[in-house]
């Protein structure tokens, strides 16, 4: 996502391996979270992290008037109070992190399970995982290892899942709580 330089819009592009560009889309807001849905063959972006948060799919494949659709939230504001930002695809679900919580941590969601309505337009969200869930502590250099523990959650932010090759954590989803300095996973 590339941030136009003379308002609050944004602009994700194309570009072949070599550099070149090849097709541009036009967003409505500031777009931070930008994903690709793999099984599905479009790319889904989040804008306005902080608040009046939406989302758009690009189906670059499609015709050139049908390749951008826009979903406004089933519920806004939003349970969290904030905005969305990254997204990730995990176990067949589409997981939206929940930003700029306000007030926070304040237990509201701080992932959402994302379905979208086409023919409404409508994204409806479902929490995930609150910011004051209850979470087991792996660090292995903390007092507290072993002990589950109230989150308290004030920046969710990115999001992922884990690749093969990471043991344990391999195929988990995990959400970095920026501002808070932990990674949650699931």
């Amino acid at each position: 996502c590339i941030r136009d330089r003379l308002g609050p819009d944004s602009q994700v592009i194309e570009y072949t391996l070599s550099g070149k560009q090849i097709q541009s889309w036009k967003l409505k807001g500031h777009c931070d979270g930008l994903t690709a849905d793999v099984a599905k063959d479009r790319l889904i972006a989040t804008v306005n992290e902080d608040g009046n948060s939406s989302l758009y799919v690009i189906h670059p494949s499609a015709a050139p008037d049908k390749q951008v659709t826009h979903y406004s939230y089933s519920e806004n504001p939003l349970p969290s109070g904030g905005g969305t930002d990254s997204i990730a695809f995990w176990h067949g679900l589409m997981l939206i992190s929940a930003s700029s919580p306000n007030p926070a941590p304040a237990n509201v969601p701080a992932v959402y399970v994302v379905h979208l309505d086409k023919a409404r337009g409508v994204a409806d969200v479902s929490p995930f995982f609150s910011d004051m869930g209850q979470a087991l502590v792996l660090n292995s250099n903390s007092p507290d290892q072993g002990k589950l523990v109230t989150l308290g959650l004030t920046d969710p932010d990115s999001s992922e899942v884990v690749p093969d090759g990471f043991g344990s954590l391999s195929g988990d989803f995990v959400l970095d709580s920026q501002g808070d300095e932990e990674q949650i996973y699931v």
